[in-house]
């Protein structure tokens, strides 16, 4: 746990050195305990206490939760290791799994965040620059994980991280193209 702590603020201070370590020392214990937290945290801060639940179900929400994470970690980072396979032959998922997990870090930061909506206008809009400024972190430090562990120029780790979303937009594009069409026909 301590390796942990100290992962985590060093990350803050030095993430370069930092993502190389860990790149390291491989301790996937670590980094399903971050996924965990980082699934808890964020869906405590989103109970509705007005209107109570079962704690029986709160229960299974959480662990499903937890489940749901770390199912949706392990593709995402199957994903960059088949996608940068492309740009190098090594199999690094073990590693690649390991330091993502330290790059995710800064998203504990976005529920306290959505707080910040409450307070009328000002609070709205200072609230979605910090996201904004947390999630653009977040992207940064992804993108040095991958620079670290396949060994990618900084240039073409953000064409990786990127090429899922343009290809997510201008699917959707075509989708909405489809349906309009289909609506004009029935019209």
């Amino acid at each position: 746990m301590q390796n942990l702590l100290n992962n985590i603020f060093n990350l803050i201070q030095t993430p370069n050195r930092t993502l190389e370590e860990i790149k390291n020392n491989i301790s996937l214990s670590n980094a399903l305990i971050i996924i965990s937290f980082i699934a808890v945290f964020n869906y405590i801060l989103h109970l509705n206490i007005y209107n109570p639940k079962s704690y029986v179900l709160i229960f299974f929400e959480i662990i499903f939760e937890i489940i749901g994470s770390i199912i949706f970690w392990l593709m995402f980072c199957a994903f960059f290791g088949i996608a940068s396979k492309v740009f190098n032959n090594d199999s690094k998922y073990l590693q690649l799994l390991s330091t993502s997990a330290y790059s995710l870090v800064p998203l504990i930061l976005i529920s306290p965040l959505q707080l910040l909506k409450d307070v009328y206008v000002f609070g709205y809009l200072f609230s979605v620059l910090l996201q904004l400024c947390v999630y653009f972190w977040v992207i940064y430090l992804f993108a040095k994980t991958l620079t670290i562990v396949y060994n990618l120029s900084f240039n073409r780790a953000y064409i990786l991280i990127l090429l899922p979303l343009f290809c997510w937009f201008f699917g959707n594009i075509e989708l909405i193209d489809i349906i309009t069409k289909i609506v004009y026909i029935f019209k």
